[in-house]
């Protein structure tokens, strides 16, 4: 991989790092704030689903927060870029698409084929 294709991975990287955090403290302020009393049952159950579903996003976004945090420390490495799997190079256009890829598109697909299979 090339010092310019780096360099487009890293920005890449520290954009989706500055977008989840954002989402993630909305996500943490909506749900630290008071919802006030809820008389009528339904908006109380309303609320604790609305409640629920702010909590799994923003368990979602920490976990992909912490693979963008992951494929930051692999390009300072030597190993980014290499399936972890295969240890073949991931293609140029996959780690474009998803820097914080793994896995080169066949052992993906492979894995993915598992998973459907189970």
């Amino acid at each position: 991989m090339t010092l310019r294709q780096r360099g487009i991975i890293a920005r890449q990287l520290e954009r989706r790092r500055t977008s989840l955090l954002k989402r993630y403290r909305e996500q943490r302020a909506r749900v630290g704030s008071p919802r006030g009393e809820r008389a009528d049952p339904v908006d109380q159950a309303l609320g604790e689903i609305e409640r629920g579903t702010d909590l799994l996003l923003m368990d979602m976004e920490l976990r992909e927060l912490e693979q963008v945090e992951r494929a930051f420390l692999q390009l300072e490495e030597r190993h980014f870029g290499l399936c972890r799997r295969c240890g073949g190079a991931i293609d140029w256009r996959r780690l474009a698409a998803r820097p914080e890829s793994v896995l080169c598109g066949a052992c993906a697909r492979e894995t993915e084929g598992q998973r459907t299979i189970h």
